[in-house]
């Protein structure tokens, strides 16, 4: 679990389950968040694409719809993996990942608990329709565990084959050149999964978490 702090001792700090920054603790990052997304759009556009299949067409979202939709965001996704919550903890964790990520991605192990959120955002998209006070879930999106899984298959598969497309029209000019890591922190994605926050991915993710298959992935994805 990663707990994302309050201002105060007195302000209830949320759990989540895998939170990717960079993490707006000290400051917003707007865009920087709406540039992240914009170079992993086809990424992201592969997850609405999954969630919009398991939602009625009046819950739909676009890219568009969401990439400045939440941006006091205190990270850029936070993801809560469920299998079988009761539907007072599903809400919970549908609020969090709405308030607190640029994307809120709901990751979920049974059929049930996709059927739990998906009347969740109806209802409260629901009250806002009939004038009663609510909560925005525009960029909460809800997928299967199969369905991230092959989101995060198909964007490794994009990823490579652009670079083979690039080394291949590079190929015939390039020459040895030393090799420089660039540590701006500009340039770090950082991932906070279980218990610590890791930059780069560089840690291991506990293997015997019952919570930690789907996370374990999404760390290997970022380290190809």
């Amino acid at each position: 679990m990663v707990s994302v702090p309050g201002e105060g001792r007195r302000i209830y700090a949320p759990v989540v389950d895998v939170a990717v920054g960079p993490f707006a603790t000290e400051r917003q990052y707007e865009a920087r968040y709406a540039e992240l997304l914009e170079r992993t759009r086809v990424f992201v556009e592969h997850l609405i694409e999954k969630h919009n299949q398991n939602v009625e067409e009046t819950e739909q979202t676009s890219f568009e719809s969401i990439t400045y939709f939440n941006e006091s965001a205190r990270c850029l996704l936070c993801i809560e993996i469920e299998e079988s919550g009761g539907r007072k903890h599903c809400l919970g964790d549908l609020v969090n990942a709405s308030a607190l990520g640029g994307i809120g991605l709901l990751i979920l192990r049974s059929d049930k608990v996709v059927r739990t959120f998906v009347r969740q955002r109806r209802y409260l998209r629901y009250l806002a329709d009939v004038g009663k006070n609510t909560f925005k879930t525009t960029n909460a999106l809800v997928l299967t565990e199969d369905q991230f899984d092959e989101c995060l298959l198909r964007a490794t598969q994009d990823r490579r084959e652009q670079l083979l497309q690039t080394i291949g029209s590079l190929g015939e000019h390039l020459v040895r050149m030393p090799v420089r890591v660039d540590h701006h922190p500009d340039n770090i994605l950082d991932i906070g999964i279980g218990n610590g926050w890791l930059e780069q991915v560089a840690h291991t993710v506990d293997e015997n978490s019952a919570r930690g298959r789907p996370a374990e992935r999404f760390r290997q994805f970022f380290r190809n």
